[in-house]
């Protein structure tokens, strides 16, 4: 089965991915880092098993299921696919406290409108990086980019509970990634996952300050 987009700036809409979701079905797959080589930074930053997560752009990721295996079972996970929130809903239907929903990451306030409704911690593995397949210069992105992504980030602190975190997991460097995540009222920090023999990852820790 061919999946592969027939330009990079695909990855970066919703056609794409429902597509490919429907084709899939309930097969998973993974990009970047899976639970087994995230857990101790999850551990370290999400201690409290009870800590309502919400998983941005889950898409058809093994994380959401290993991490309610391990004891994260207060989760929401939401996609602009509708096949692949079905598919995974379907396929963890024995995981009656995880649930999946049909949203958009521009629109967060749309789906989570009280702060009951808020997050101890938000996770991000690949959907930044989906979406910035945009043709741009990395070292000086246009204006209308730098503030889509804004959005994005204000979007996410804003369905935050006060000291609430959210988790970025990319290979993109520091140099280049960070400067999209720093917005008012989150501050930032980096993690480096692998070493010399191996392809460095990162995982981007922004706090929210206020």
């Amino acid at each position: 089965m061919d999946l592969l987009p027939d330009d990079n700036e695909r990855y970066g809409t919703q056609e794409y991915w429902e597509e490919r979701y429907q084709k899939e079905g309930e097969q998973c797959f993974d990009w970047f880092k899976d639970f087994n080589a995230l857990v101790q930074p999850l551990e370290q930053i999400i201690p409290d098993r009870s800590a309502r997560i919400l998983h941005l752009g889950c898409g058809n990721s093994r994380l959401s299921e290993d991490m309610y295996k391990a004891g994260w079972r207060n989760m929401v996970n939401l996609d602009f696919s509708p096949a692949v929130i079905e598919n995974m809903r379907s396929r963890t239907s024995s995981m009656p406290e995880m649930s999946w929903i049909v949203g958009d990451i521009f629109h967060l306030d749309q789906v989570f409108t009280t702060p009951t409704d808020h997050f101890d911690v938000a996770i991000d593995k690949g959907t930044l990086d989906a979406l910035l397949t945009k043709k741009h210069d990395p070292w000086d992105p246009d204006v209308e980019l730098v503030a889509q992504m804004q959005q994005y980030m204000e979007q996410v602190r804003d369905v935050l509970k006060p000291n609430g975190v959210f988790l970025h997991i990319t290979f993109a460097q520091p140099h280049f990634r960070r400067r999209f995540l720093e917005v008012e009222g989150m501050s930032v920090e980096v993690q480096t996952l692998g070493g010399a023999d191996t392809f460095e990852y990162f995982v981007y820790v922004a706090r929210k300050t206020q």
